[in-house]
């Protein structure tokens, strides 16, 4: 793995369990953290991904937007 701006090196075995399990939880705290900090801040967030339509995401989230405006 190497760090963008310093050029630093590392070794990460992606077979150790341990390690897997640490960034898994990792990635999922600073999930909640970003959802949380925008939810806070009132912005929306559309989760597009690239194993799924972007489409679908979209069309969802405007309807979402359209119900809660005329609540």
């Amino acid at each position: 793995l190497e760090d963008e701006e310093t050029g630093e090196q590392i070794f990460v075995n992606t077979r150790d369990e341990n390690f897997r399990k640490f960034y898994s939880y990792k990635v999922r705290e600073r999930r909640k953290e970003f959802y949380k900090s925008m939810k806070r801040l009132g912005i929306d967030v559309v989760e597009l991904r690239t194993d799924r339509p972007f489409y679908v995401a979209l069309k969802r989230f405007f309807e979402f937007r359209k119900r809660r405006m005329r609540a």
